[in-house]
């Protein structure tokens, strides 16, 4: 039993790692899914559901693997080693969860690396658009829905819902989200559909538009900045103003975490004053 919960423990260890690196460099979900992202023919949900298994294998093989070699492992128990690796460990902890570093560099640097695809993708119109259904893209971009459904089956598909998604449309088609979603409204209407992005100068008539501004925790404050139009001597004034002292390069989650606040109230904040 011994051989065979050791062998189970390396395979699962050594998937859990591979598939661990694939997550840790894949693209955001909002880029991933709207190009139908692949790697080695798997997408990102079927990467995740294989990262889920093998950690819970993994898991499984190691507690089964302490249970056999438990009186072995009683002797450290008590030792200096353990301790030490206890600390450590509780260390690592801490140093995650406040993301300090040398813990930040690594997430730092997977950020770096999943927005360094958006550089080579075309990017959605917002967040998690594939999930939008033939009737909301009609209602949200002002196509007729008659159109959007008759260019459906031009494509080929007989039967065509109103509340069928871009997600399984794509699926029918044998494409991507972002692929099936120009060729239902046309290519050459994509400068059209890039217009109703909200601008900065549009964020400026509404303080509203704090929430067309997609994951602002990962944004760096002169992202945020130059979004809603401000100068950086302007922009940090804002946040003077709320006791708040940062970098233009810090990200907004690092800026707001030591104050206990969320990254979402500084979007708010600048809103607020360039709605003035």
């Amino acid at each position: 039993m011994r051989k065979f919960v050791s062998i189970a423990l390396f395979f699962t260890l050594v998937l859990s790692v591979v598939t661990g690196i694939v997550l840790y460099i894949m693209p955001h979900g909002r880029v991933a899914y709207w190009t139908g992202w692949r790697l080695f023919g798997l997408g990102k949900d079927q990467w995740e559901a294989l990262h889920i298994v093998f950690a819970f294998g993994m898991a499984f093989s190691g507690l089964y693997h302490l249970y056999l070699n438990w009186k072995l492992f009683k002797r450290y128990l008590p030792s200096k080693a353990f301790f030490a690796v206890a600390l450590g460990t509780l260390t690592l902890f801490i140093l995650a969860v406040r993301n300090l570093p040398p813990v930040s560099f690594v997430t730092d640097l997977e950020e770096t690396i999943k927005r360094s695809w958006e550089k080579d993708f075309s990017q959605p119109p917002f967040p998690h658009a594939e999930l939008l259904t033939l009737h909301q893209i009609s209602e949200r971009f002002g196509f007729p829905l008659e159109e959007l459904m008759a260019r459906a089956k031009e494509r080929g598909i007989k039967k065509v819902s109103p509340n069928i998604t871009l997600k399984d449309l794509a699926k029918k088609l044998g494409t991507t989200p972002a692929d099936a979603f120009y060729l239902i409204v046309g290519r050459q209407q994509k400068s059209l559909i890039e217009s109703q992005k909200i601008s900065p100068r549009q964020s400026r008539k509404s303080t509203s538009s704090s929430s067309s501004l997609s994951y602002p925790g990962r944004r760096t404050l002169k992202e945020v900045c130059d979004y809603f139009g401000f100068s950086p001597e302007s922009c940090l004034a804002v946040l003077q103003k709320h006791g708040i002292r940062a970098d233009l390069n810090m990200r907004l989650k690092d800026i707001v975490r030591p104050q206990g606040k969320l990254p979402v109230e500084i979007v708010q904040w600048l809103s607020a004053e360039a709605g003035k």
